[in-house]
Formats: C-alpha cells, sequence, structure tokens
C-alpha cells in the first residue's frame, strides 16, 4: 500500500509539472500522513540534515566548473586536441567524440553536460561529413556515459557521501580505469561500425595547427591530473578539489583563452 501511494501521488504530481525536489517532500508528507507518524520537527530537521552535507557540497562546484570550460570555448580545443590524437584515420571524428567524452569526463562529471558540451559541436560536423543523424547521437550518447564513471564523477560523490563508510576518494580512483576501458571498448566497437558504414573522411592538421592545438589544450588536460593527484595524495578533499576545479576553470578561461569576459562568461554558463 505505502508503495502505490508514494508511486501513484509521485506521478499524479510531477504531470502537474511541479519541480521534483517538492515533489518529493509532498510525497513523504502524504506517507507520514498515512503512517500516522506527523511530526514537522523531524521534516525541518531532515531537510537541514540532507542539505548540510560537505561532501556533497562537491557536486555544484565540479557542475559549475565544466559549465565554465564549455562556455568559455573547452570544447572546441577539447575536440581539436582528440582530432589530433586520433590522427588520419577513417572516421575520425567519431573516435574524436569518444576521446574528447573520456577527456571531458574528467572534467565534469555529469553525463548530460558531457553530452551537451560535445553533441552541439559534434553532431553539425558529423553531419557535414555525411554522418548517419542516428548513429552520430548514438556514438556522442554512448560517450556520455563515461561521465559517471570516470572521476570526478557526481554519482560517486552522492554514493559516498550518503553511505558511511566509502570514501570519495577510493571510489573515484576505483571508477578512473573501467571509465578508460569502456572507452577503448566503444573504438574498438566504432572501428566496425566505420567499415560497415562505409565512413572514409580522416582529419589532417599541419605543422603550425598541430603546435597551436597542443598550447590550448595544455590547460585542459592539466586540469584532471592535477585534480585527481590532489584528491589522491591527500592535498585536498574531494568538495576542496571541487572548488579548486572551479578557480582553475575561470582563470584559465580569462586569462588563457580569453574568448569571454567574467560577466559575460558567468552569465553564458548560468544561462546553459
Amino acid at each position: 500500500m505505502e508503495l502505490f501511494l508514494f508511486l501513484g501521488s509521485l506521478f499524479v504530481f510531477l504531470s502537474f509539472g511541479i519541480p521534483i525536489c517538492m515533489v518529493l517532500l509532498i510525497c513523504a508528507l502524504i506517507l507520514m500522513f498515512h503512517a500516522d507518524m506527523w511530526d514537522p520537527m523531524f521534516i525541518a530537521s531532515s531537510m537541514l540534515d540532507g542539505a548540510n552535507n560537505y561532501p556533497l557540497m562537491a557536486i555544484p562546484f565540479f557542475v559549475f566548473a565544466g559549465e565554465i570550460m564549455a562556455a568559455g570555448g573547452l570544447s572546441k580545443r577539447v575536440v581539436q586536441f582528440a582530432q589530433l590524437l586520433i590522427g588520419g584515420v577513417r572516421g575520425g571524428l567519431g573516435y574524436a567524440a569518444i576521446v574528447s567524452s573520456i577527456i571531458f569526463a574528467g572534467l565534469m562529471g555529469s553525463s548530460v553536460g558531457e553530452a551537451a558540451a560535445l553533441g552541439g559541436l559534434l553532431l553539425p560536423m558529423m553531419k557535414q561529413v555525411g554522418y548517419k543523424p542516428g548513429r552520430a547521437g548514438a556514438i556522442i550518447a554512448s560517450g556520455a556515459i563515461l561521465g559517471p564513471i570516470i572521476p570526478p564523477s557526481t554519482n560517486m560523490i552522492i554514493l559516498g557521501s550518503c553511505v558511511t563508510g566509502l570514501s570519495i576518494t577510493k571510489l573515484f580512483m576505483i571508477g578512473l580505469f573501467p571509465g578508460i576501458f569502456i572507452g577503448l571498448a566503444l573504438m574498438t566497437l566504432w572501428f566496425f561500425i566505420v567499415r560497415i558504414d562505409g565512413y572514409k573522411e580522416t582529419i589532417h592538421f599541419t605543422r603550425d595547427e598541430k603546435k597551436q592545438i597542443l598550447k590550448d589544450a595544455t590547460p585542459a588536460f592539466l586540469m584532471p591530473v592535477l585534480l585527481l593527484g590532489g584528491i589522491r595524495f591527500g592535498i585536498f578533499t574531494p568538495t576542496e578539489g571541487g572548488a579548486f576545479a572551479a578557480v582553475y576553470a575561470i582563470v584559465v578561461c580569462l586569462l588563457w583563452y580569453r574568448e569571454r569576459g567574467l560577466n559575460e562568461l558567468l552569465r553564458v554558463s548560468a544561462a546553459s
């Protein structure tokens, strides 16, 4: 009965367009009335305890850092760096999408944010060289699943903060190699898809373009290295690492890329 009451109230209130956080609160109130456990102080203390969670503060920091770097022009540079790594291989844009997903997973920790950042840039490029729309969307969506696996993963932060005894730092280290392995598996699958669909496009850069791409991509590539290294060797906690990532993103976008001013950067990241 309790399960039916919860699911029924959940979907009914969601159908009215009420925000999910308010819907969950309403469902909790309905279940408390049903179980004759009504206690206003319990509701207030539970909401306060849920918000007063130090590890969970890392999530908005990492999300903010990812949005700042995407708004500051990082997406284009990550994709170019991935294309440079792939070289003149058939179906290079597909491989570049997977490599970009691996790199972006170490910057954002969110599958939705990763898909949004890379999809808007890569989908038009893939369409231009003749990729099937469904195939292009599938490879970007498949790469985006690496966001919750490769650290800094928001899912692992939630798991470590909610389950007593789990170390977020160890969860981060555990997710690193499986995420890279999944990325390699996707690239192996793409190897066969390229030959089935007959894609023949290749990517080439001049020597000067290669130097510029390496120069532009260095700060983006250093961020996950510094972040994971700092967390692994105890220089800062995951929450402090999130704050470091946010400050690092602002400094890089303002002083290195210089595509947007601070006000414009914050406005674009907030809108996205």
